[in-house]
């Protein structure tokens, strides 16, 4: 399946138990593979963002995106920055993009 990022921006993120993490903000692409590899997820006016790696998420669709529930929290300190790409691994992290 192919879809448009600009239909991805703007999309809910839930958890795979339901519970609404916030929306698509933005993605980050490797461009040596030209691949997204996260997405960010704004938790709203004054909630930190949120960065999931591609391998947590279970299902994107037109009208939603499903992430793993089981995620690891962990500061970035980075607003209006190129984030580094995560490197892929078998346990991928849920960071946390906190706003400045």
């Amino acid at each position: 399946m192919i879809i448009q990022v600009k239909k991805i921006i703007g999309l809910p993120v839930f958890t795979r138990s339901g519970r609404q993490l916030g929306r698509v903000s933005d993605c980050l692409i490797d461009l040596d593979s030209q691949s997204i590899i996260q997405y960010l997820v704004r938790r709203g006016p004054f909630g930190r963002d949120l960065l999931i790696h591609r391998g947590q998420v279970i299902s994107i669709d037109a009208q939603k995106v499903i992430a793993e529930d089981a995620v690891m929290l962990g500061a970035v300190k980075a607003k209006d920055q190129i984030i580094a790409p995560a490197v892929p691994s078998a346990t991928p992290n849920l960071m946390s993009h906190e706003q400045s």
